[in-house]
């Protein structure tokens, strides 16, 4: 999929991506240079295919799936690899998103395969 989405509000620039077996990377950037200074990745996949996702914070992550499902995971540590709670649905059906932002203010918003908001 290669999506990625920046955490804002953390205490340096991260980066968190979905690579193409399915599994989640987590890189931290150093902010003068624009360097990654960690580089880290889930030993497991997410089990479905991700259209798009949305961080919520350094741990959350909300993610639609090709199934038209919503999903939220939760990341556990980011140490030696990016470990990851199983995904849960929390909206089955009706989300043909394939962007998806985050306000901090409590709102979801994103695009859909048709091109609406």
């Amino acid at each position: 999929m290669g999506d990625a989405e920046i955490l804002v509000g953390a205490s340096w620039p991260s980066l968190v991506s979905v690579v193409s077996d399915g599994g989640l990377t987590y890189s931290a950037i150093e902010g003068d240079s624009g360097q990654f200074s960690e580089v880290v990745t889930s030993g497991v996949t997410l089990g479905f295919t991700p259209r798009a996702m949305a961080t919520l914070n350094f741990n959350t992550i909300l993610l639609t799936s090709t199934e038209i499902d919503l999903c939220r995971v939760d990341a556990v540590t980011n140490d030696a690899s990016l470990v990851f709670d199983p995904p849960v649905t929390i909206i089955g059906g009706g989300w043909t998103h394939t962007h998806l932002s985050h306000d901090d203010a409590g709102s979801l918003c994103g695009l859909t395969s048709a091109g609406g908001v």
